[in-house]
């Protein structure tokens, strides 16, 4: 068996969106790979974000035995936290296991996999890359080659005022970048596929998920945020965007030839959301979190109660903001850092938590984990292991399943997941305990901020779409079913099938399982799968960013709402 294979990932691709515009034609490419091959939904990982799930597509794992739950990574010792990278991946990864296999490799612009490893091939990290020390390239040499050729590397792209409402200045602007980074990105993959031959390719395409979070209101009229207005000025845009990566598309795998399959996948789906609950204001109010009787963090305190708070702030910049207006001393986004994590935030924050009194906080994103304050993994953990943990989780998920928002006068239905339902292998010690999901209510759950407002539920003026557990698969090649709709299927899976696919064993330590059902049943009895147990991996040296690159990586993060 000598299979090569196309993976295309559009991050937080959705059928939602995908298959009308499918059928309208708008997305000629994708309605054939999804007529002539298999097709099923795409199960993410808890929670369903960007690296976790990148990190479980490419191990084959669940966030518990690769070790990455989010984009932050508690520091030793403390409760500040730090964006993770590569390194703190412990599990093999697939293109160690192709490399070993003798596949030679593609890697293009997959995120978590900064800093590179060393593979078979190129490898070209994806947009949470710092810059400063230009080492997201491997080799390092084909950097140079690459902006010889086509300039500077469009690795992030624009950083745009999206932690205000966007102004049609900012929506134009926004567009416009993501069409201009998918232009460089699509250039440089079929300059490397002419130049030299791999047996697998991955691409990545982060446009869809930026457009998604921020225009969900411009594409779906049912937003309660929809304006004709904008959908009269933009909607074509948008459109127009989508097609151009379904052309992009047709020519990478018309550029691979017939002796590739294809994968199309994304790592989790879309939803719109209209309200926000910050989690740290809720258990603030619930007394599980505790503040300082310094004077300052009474003040402070005194302060938020009387409504001197983050989102007041926020909605007056964000009005400035879209009427064009900007105060002449501040721009609203170096205002709005300001208030957010840091050591001397002016309003109430999480560093004015009692740690040695608190029971449970929120982790500082926007993507609903809740960490019991525990003895002995906790600096200063409060709650002892066992029935007196049991009973504080089981006493907040109890809640949670309950939360009502008195000014909508409903209860929201969340998903709540605890750790063991979430997560299994050696590292789910250190998971979060409970994981909250709203979001299919149209809430978003979560704390970027630390204490924004007086009540936990807010009208959403951030994003207008967040993330779901619903993402896309869809695959073709001389193997693949024609036509067949698949179910079950999960976002680990799709290491293995890939190994399987291209003609290698399959580490039996893998949490998915090859998707058997998209292959041929002759295929299937010619080609058998074989499974064997790794042998002990070398220890993995967790490599620490400098301030000045862990800063360029907070500050990305912060445009786009994880911190």
């Amino acid at each position: 068996m000598d299979n090569k294979l196309l993976v295309i990932g559009l991050d937080g691709g959705t059928f939602d969106l995908l298959l009308p515009w499918m059928k309208e034609g708008v997305l000629p490419n994708l309605k054939k790979i999804g007529e002539e091959g298999a097709s099923g939904t795409l199960k993410s990982v808890l929670p369903p974000i960007t690296g976790p799930a990148w990190a479980s597509f490419f191990t084959g794992k669940n966030p518990g035995k690769h070790g990455i739950f989010e984009f932050l990574v508690k520091k030793d010792g403390s409760y500040e936290e730090v964006p993770a990278n590569s390194t703190f991946c412990k599990s093999t990864t697939l293109w160690e296991l192709l490399g070993r296999g003798k596949k030679s490799i593609a890697v293009l612009n997959v995120p978590m996999t900064y800093p590179p490893q060393k593979v078979n091939g190129i490898m070209i990290c994806g947009f949470l890359s710092s810059t400063k020390k230009r080492d997201f390239v491997y080799p390092p040499q084909f950097l140079n080659e690459i902006e010889n050729k086509f300039g500077p590397y469009y690795i992030f792209g624009r950083a745009l005022d999206t932690a205000t409402p966007l102004s049609d200045k900012h929506i134009e602007a926004l567009i416009g970048d993501c069409q201009r980074m998918s232009e460089y990105k699509f250039k440089v993959a079929h300059y490397l596929m002419e130049k030299d031959d791999y047996d697998v390719i991955i691409f990545h395409e982060w446009g869809t998920d930026r457009i998604q979070h921020w225009l969900w209101h411009i594409i779906d009229k049912s937003h309660p945020r929809y304006e004709k207005r904008l959908e009269q000025k933009f909607y074509r845009r948008i459109l127009d965007f989508y097609h151009y990566l379904d052309e992009q598309i047709g020519k990478t795998i018309q550029l691979a030839g017939p002796q590739f399959s294809v994968f199309i996948m994304s790592d989790h789906g879309f939803c719109p959301v209209v309200r926000s609950i910050d989690l740290n204001v809720w258990l603030l109010q619930e007394g599980y979190i505790q503040i300082k009787k310094s004077i300052s963090s009474q003040l402070k305190y005194f302060l938020w109660k009387h409504g001197i708070t983050f989102q007041k702030l926020y909605s007056f910049l964000g009005k400035m903001v879209k009427y064009g207006l900007k105060p002449k001393m501040l721009n609203p986004r170096d205002a709005l850092n300001l208030l957010r994590i840091g050591s001397r935030q002016p309003l109430l924050s999480l560093n004015d938590v009692d740690w040695t009194k608190t029971k449970a906080y929120a982790k500082t994103s926007n993507i609903g984990q809740i960490v019991i304050n525990l003895k002995g993994r906790e600096p200063h953990g409060v709650v002892n292991p066992g029935s007196e943990y049991c009973l504080l989780r089981d006493e907040i998920v109890a809640k949670l399943k309950n939360l009502y928002d008195p000014q909508k006068g409903r209860r929201i239905n969340g998903q709540v997941y605890t750790k063991e339902e979430s997560y299994r292998g050696e590292f789910s010690f250190n998971a979060p305990d409970i994981t909250y999901l709203p979001q299919l209510d149209r809430y978003q759950a979560g704390n970027v901020i630390g204490f924004g407002s007086t009540t936990p539920f807010i009208d959403f003026t951030g994003v207008f779409a967040s993330h779901n557990m619903d993402g896309i698969f869809m695959a073709k090649g001389a193997n693949i079913k024609r036509g067949e709709v698949i179910g079950g299927a999960t976002i680990m899976d799709l290491a293995p099938t890939i190994l399987y696919l291209v003609g290698l064993k399959v580490p039996d330590d893998m949490d998915g399982k090859v998707l058997t059902e998209i292959f041929y049943p002759e295929f299937l009895k010619n080609n058998p799968i074989e499974y064997y147990t790794p042998g002990e991996g070398a220890e993995r040296k967790i490599d620490s960013a400098s301030s000045e690159e862990e800063e360029e990586i907070i500050q990305k993060l912060k445009s786009l709402g994880y911190y």
